[in-house]
């Protein structure tokens, strides 16, 4: 039979069994911890080999290349499923054949397979037609042909890389990956939808099967709108993309020091990491990952990669903490393997199990753990967590903080680093071991702030541009941010970029936080004017302090006023406020900028906007204004009605006195001889005049009150 027809009469078997039971296989189960391929069983990328002593037996077919060299003593593994069934070693071969039966018609055997599988990547999709090609009579010798070795080539990239030859969006690997990746929905809820692992394999291998029946190369597939899968995989590859470049600002981004592969001393590498927690699973974010140059800082691609998934349906499946780098690099995490391993057998305290120990290549055979971390066959480009125990327990007991925190911990650019303490004289220190300089005014509930100074060794190793990292800069700024000085400084500790900023000056740079300030001399050829900036940060503090007092006066004067006590008298209150407004000015002529170079009052300036001293002071004058603003109105206001009642009451006794005392005579009668008359006439007459006056007033001023509102109205309502 040749590669071509079994394609054919494949394609035809999926596509009846798609009308018929919607699946390509009666079952299909996701089982990675399965050890042994039972009768009519597939295993493909699980199972276990054993050693050629106490080899693991397989009645039924197991395709998984690693453990394949100990088990059969060949050189190596292979390095893919795919290599390994075109090249597997006779005994297995053999023993294939005579499983899978002699003449066996192709459509029968199928529907009595069972696949035990642990994803639907391209290497185990391509495998597995491959290996049915060759059961079904295909010769081996057939696929020794130069469009087979690019599909060889491609899985190889894939799987080894993670990367594929050009554009993503037209290699085979990528857009099966995010088909595959798209039946993997997320855990929704308690009663949530396992993964759909059949669905995965349909369209995986009806897709491939077209393309390989097209004779379409795998890093070079054109727009084939026409079929469905192809437009489902274009679609899904481009969500996966946005979904990537959305994650960005919810994840991690760091710069580490990492160590290249290769005999000691190795040499360090400067690249970025991406550490991420994925709820949908995607395949294709590590290739736009490492692809990236345009959002990783050093603008090479993040050749660094943290994963995890919390869906509890992967939870010690050894997949849900993941982390790889890029082997273009040419580093290695090994590092940080020695560190997990270092955690897990502290957390473990001495009990950690040890029973048929996992072989990897870390561990010598017959020692190491039930469970330990991947090390990828010793090449620690691929660190995976440990899977679960044979009796149902987690293999980890580190949660994802603690691998981060790990990988900073082990690969911080500034691990290494020793520099001058630049405010206390002494031998070279860690960055950490810089001691800082507190200011505080008014006690521990006023303001404090800090100040610290470093001056770089000119015999350091390691580059001056090391403090353009974004990394190494939030580093910095958690130095003076940090509440506890004996703490070392952990990823959480890192403040984001908006909460400081650095300021180039003279022989080096600033920090400038909220908290304080960090100077640093990196040695150029000109030197740190270090006692200039410090005083200017003293300037701007003293004036800092100073507007806290003005501050909690008003704040003062204000409840002083909102009581409902007896306010104190005007003028004294106006006095108050005329004192500190004298403060805030003299503050700001005391403290005004003491020094004429362009880097130290550009310093100063940066220094007064990051703690907001202009709009504080500023406010404060404004709030000064508004107090006075206020009593001055109320003592109108209080004057205004004095007036009133000196106008309306007042007036009519002077105009009812007046008139009386015109009117007297008249009132007494010259006639009348001297008696009580004489008073109570006048007397009466005077108050009746005055109280006559008084109401007639109030009545006209309430009528032209009223007109007044009337007019309003109307102006408002034919407006």
């Amino acid at each position: 039979m040749l590669f071509h027809d079994f394609l054919r009469t494949f394609d035809a078997w999926l596509t009846q069994e798609q009308t018929s039971i919607a699946a390509p296989f009666r079952q299909i189960q996701a089982d990675p911890l399965c050890r042994r391929a039972e009768r009519n069983q597939i295993l493909i990328g699980v199972g276990a080999w054993g050693s050629r002593e106490q080899a693991v037996e397989h009645p039924g077919f197991c395709l998984n290349n690693k453990g394949l060299a100990e088990r059969f003593r060949i050189a190596a593994d292979p390095s893919t499923v795919t290599e390994m069934v075109l090249k597997p070693p006779p005994e297995l071969a053999a023993h294939w054949r005579a499983a899978w039966g002699k003449d066996a018609e192709l459509g029968r055997r199928l529907g009595e397979i069972t696949l035990v599988i642990e994803d639907a990547s391209p290497d185990s999709v391509l495998a597995l037609l491959f290996w049915l090609a060759v059961m079904s009579g295909v010769p081996v010798e057939s696929f020794d042909q130069p469009e087979v070795a690019r599909w060889l080539g491609a899985v190889r990239r894939w799987e080894l890389m993670g990367m594929v030859a050009e554009n993503p969006h037209t290699a085979w690997a990528a857009l099966l990956s995010a088909l595959s990746h798209s039946h993997f929905a997320p855990l929704l809820s308690e009663k949530g939808r396992s993964y759909d692992f059949a669905g995965a394999w349909r369209e995986a291998l009806q897709f491939t099967t077209t393309l390989l029946r097209r004779d379409i190369a795998p890093d070079a597939v054109p727009e084939l709108w026409e079929l469905e899968a192809y437009r489902r995989a274009a679609a899904l590859l481009r969500n996966e993309e946005q979904n990537y470049l959305r994650s960005l600002a919810r994840s991690t981004c760091l710069q580490l020091l990492v160590p290249m592969a290769g005999p000691e001393p190795r040499k360090d590498m400067l690249v970025d990491a991406y550490l991420t927690v994925e709820t949908w699973p995607s395949g294709t974010r590590k290739l736009f990952a490492r692809l990236d140059r345009i959002h990783s800082p050093m603008r090479q691609g993040f050749a660094v990669m943290g994963i995890y998934r919390p869906d509890p349906r992967i939870a010690g499946a050894g997949d849900d903490m993941v982390l790889s780098v890029n082997p273009l690099t040419g580093i290695d995490l090994q590092d940080l393997w020695l560190e997990l391993e270092r955690l897990e057998n502290e957390r473990w305290a001495d009990q950690r199990p040890t029973e048929n120990a996992r072989p990897i290549a870390s561990y010598p055979a017959g020692t190491g753990y039930t469970q330990p971390w991947w090390d990828d066959h010793g090449r620690y480009t691929l660190l995976a967590a440990p899977r679960r125990l044979p009796d149902g327990r987690l293999g980890s007991r580190l949660a994802w903080p603690d691998v981060v925190s790990a990988l900073w911990r082990v690969y911080s650019p500034v691990r290494r680093l020793r520099v001058e303490d630049a405010l206390h004289a002494g031998p070279p220190v860690s960055l950490e071991a810089c001691t800082r300089k507190t200011c505080r005014y008014d006690g521990d509930d006023g303001i404090t702030k800090f100040f610290l100074g470093m001056r770089w060794l000119p015999n350091t190793a390691q580059s001056g541009a090391l403090f353009d990292l974004p990394s190494v800069q939030r580093y910095l700024a958690a130095l003076i941010a940090r509440r506890d000085q004996q703490q070392a400084i952990t990823v959480e500790d890192l403040p984001v970029p908006d909460e400081f900023s650095v300021l180039p000056v003279h022989g080096g740079f600033a920090i400038l936080h909220d908290q304080g300030t960090l100077v640093f001399d990196d040695w150029r050829t000109e030197r740190l004017r270090l006692q200039q900036l410090t005083e200017e940060f003293e300037r701007v503090f003293q004036i800092l302090g100073t507007g806290r007092d003005v501050a909690r006066a008003l704040d003062a004067l204000f409840a002083e006023r909102s009581s409902g006590r007896k306010p104190r008298p005007t003028a004294a209150v106006l006095g108050d406020l005329a004192t500190l407004r004298g403060r805030l000015t003299e503050a700001g002529y005391q403290f005004q900028p003491g020094s004429h170079w362009a880097d130290v009052r550009a310093f100063r300036a940066a220094l007064e906007n990051r703690w907001c001293v202009g709009d504080t002071i500023k406010n404060l004058h404004t709030r000064v204004s508004q107090l006075e603003d206020a009593i001055r109105t109320a003592s109108t206001l209080e004057t205004q009605r004095l007036t009133y009642i000196l106008s309306t009451i007042g007036l009519p006794f002077v105009i009812s006195n007046a008139l009386t005392g015109f009117l007297k005579p008249w009132l007494v009668g010259p006639q009348l001889p001297p008696g009580p008359r004489e008073v109570w006439a006048p007397t009466l007459f005077y108050l009746g005049v005055a109280l006559l006056l008084i109401g007639l007033i109030h009545i006209a001023l309430k009528r032209w009150l009223l007109s007044a509102r009337k007019r309003k109205q109307k102006v408002a309502r034919s407006a």
